[in-house]
């Protein structure tokens, strides 16, 4: 009889208890770590202009700002957005589907959610997927102000209608295909009187990034401000309704202004955005409203900007291929880092130690959760831009997901290999049964894909946002990737350390060599890193995109990684949880 294993998630709360066991010690790092690139770019009232910029900044966009309405918008796809990449950027479009003209019942909140708009919305979504590479739409940019029409409290909308209609729009564009827009959701920076930002939250599901707009007026409009003064309220209020989602600042601007130094402030804000975790900075570099916001309104200004923007971490085309500057903003190679319990994009020297079922993760109280011979399965199961806490239980092949319920995907013997299989940004539940060589994924068909003894490396190693079934085979050193070429890198006694080291969206082939400390990434160059004894832990530490090569050094409990290291975390014993549970258990006889 054909055996199958049930994989379904049931809503059963999971009791956990709290508890503090013992203190962590971190020791000094010898040096900081680089930040993670913030991708730098320029809106210019034309092409034209914001190339003449460009170069007298030698600095090259890595983000193109626009405008599109109603009648415009046209123009926008085809030619222009294929020409943008050409130079190496992504394009960054405001967007209103609406007409945009005030006192109009054709350019509400309420014509977008009767349908008014909706043939409109298709036809141009469907342009965006066309064109078939990462596109950052700010839909209705500054909506909490009180200067568009589509603004609640203007022409009759409502903030109850903003979400409503926010994410009708979505889900049109969606149905059309066109999962390469990067949604923005980009209020300008809170006032007093400005609408709520919590009433305007169309929910996690719906946005992939969020923005402040912000400008240094210096005249009548406004004061001249110090940029941190104006950004930390701002972020902690962006923040308390968004999370953890990524934060760029899609519009900014400084006047020309007695009042203070245009080049000062603009040193203050580029070396100033890696505090506040912006990732990317588009310049408004037009002049409007009365101020001149441009890069070169003096040679005092364009001086300290060249220099500033020839500062890491800001980054351009000049710096970064337009793929890896795609890959950067949709996230692709992961939406979630290993091992990310705070949701800042980087993987945690997190624990688990199996003397007192405890999880140990920096900055949080350490908590209870899992039983004596569970094992840790790091993964964002659902799909909130955070790690959970979870164990697999491999006696009765049970999944415990704290906070999320229980799910049952396994039986005794088999190894857990979860990952995202079916490309929605979650953690699946799988599991490879040694005994007959098969994959069971939750909601997925059985498959078989291995043979006994190998080692499941679950992977995207096509980098079309799915996990493939992958299996090391350790007697030969080959890698069996369902849908790729069986490939030969390593040799017997390697470790599988399979990740994205490249930042292109794709895990790549990988060994750590235990006798010499050497990694062994393929098309990259062999790096020492490392001794025997330790245990490798590969992940993005830094949250640029890369996965870094790390190791666990579990006689001293250090780990020694960028951004990280050398620091002790945890205790001897301790399991590091960013390795995948099936490397662990195969090679260093942890849970």
């Amino acid at each position: 009889m054909r055996s199958f294993v049930r994989c379904i998630l049931l809503d059963v709360p999971v009791l956990v208890a709290l508890a503090v066991i013992g203190a962590q010690v971190t020791v000094a790092m010898p040096a900081k770590a680089a930040d993670a690139p913030i991708i730098f770019g320029l809106g210019d009232a034309t092409d034209a202009q914001r190339l003449a910029t460009e170069a007298a900044l030698d600095k090259r966009s890595g983000i193109v700002g626009s405008f599109a309405t109603r009648t415009n918008s046209a123009i926008y796809w085809g030619a222009w957005a294929r020409s943008v990449r050409a130079e190496g950027a992504v394009p960054q479009l405001f967007w209103d589907p609406t007409y945009n003209r005030p006192d109009d019942p054709h350019s509400t909140l309420r014509s977008i959610l009767a349908g008014e708009h909706d043939a409109y919305i298709r036809k141009w979504t469907r342009e965006v997927a066309e064109y078939g590479h990462p596109v950052m739409i700010r839909l209705w940019a500054e909506m909490n102000g009180n200067w568009q029409p589509y603004s609640p409290g203007l022409n009759g909308n409502t903030a109850s209608e903003f979400p409503l209609a926010w994410r009708h729009v979505v889900t049109l564009a969606r149905s059309e295909g066109a999962t390469n827009i990067l949604w923005v959701w980009n209020p300008d920076k809170p006032y007093r009187g400005s609408t709520s930002l919590s009433s305007l939250w169309p929910g996690s599901s719906y946005v992939d990034w969020v923005g402040l707009d912000l400008y240094n007026w210096g005249n009548s409009h406004g004061p001249f401000e110090d940029f941190r003064t104006m950004m930390g309220p701002a972020v902690a209020a962006i923040r308390a309704v968004a999370g953890s989602k990524p934060l760029m600042i899609p519009e900014i601007g400084c006047n020309e202004s007695p009042e203070g130094s245009k080049a000062d402030w603009l040193t203050t804000m580029l070396s100033s955005l890696p505090t506040f975790g912006v990732r990317a900075v588009v310049y408004f570099n037009h002049v409007m409203g009365g101020a001149n916001w441009r890069l070169t309104t003096s040679t005092t200004t364009s001086t300290a900007a060249r220099a500033a923007l020839h500062t890491l971490p800001i980054v351009g085309a000049d710096d970064l291929s337009v793929d890896k500057i795609e890959s950067l903003l949709a996230r692709r190679s992961n939406l979630t880092p290993a091992a990310d319990y705070s949701g800042d994009g980087k993987t945690d020297t997190a624990t688990w130690r199996p003397s007192t079922l405890t999880w140990n993760i920096p900055g949080q109280t350490p908590v209870s959760y899992g039983l004596p011979g569970d094992i840790p399965v790091a993964g964002d199961y659902t799909g909130g831009g955070e790690s959970e806490m979870a164990i697999y239980r491999p006696a009765n092949g049970t999944w415990w997901v704290r906070g999320v319920g229980t799910a049952t995907c396994g039986r005794a013997g088999d190894i857990p290999a979860p990952a995202d299989f079916n490309g929605d940004k979650k953690t699946d539940t799988a599991v490879w049964r040694p005994s007959n060589s098969r994959w069971y994924l939750r909601g997925g068909p059985i498959q078989r894909w291995g043979a006994p003894g190998d080692v499941p490396v679950p992977g995207d190693f096509n980098g079309d946002g799915h996990a493939d079934l992958g299996i090391y085979r350790p007697s030969t050193g080959t890698w069996w990737i369902r849908g790729v070429a069986t490939t030969a890198w390593g040799v017997p006694g390697d470790v599988p350390v399979p990740a994205d080291y490249t930042g292109d969206g794709k895990a790549d082939m990988a060994v750590w060599r235990p006798s010499t400390g050497v990694w062994w990434v393929r098309g990259l160059p062999p790096t020492r890193w490392g001794k025997l004894g330790d245990v490798p832990v590969p992940a993005d530490y830094t949250g640029d995109g890369w996965a870094d090569r790390a190791i666990y050094r579990p006689s001293s409990a250090t780990w020694w990684a960028p951004g990280v290291g050398p620091t002790r975390w945890g205790r001897l014993g301790d399991v590091p949880v960013a390795l995948p549970p099936s490397v662990r258990r195969a090679y260093f006889r942890m849970p």
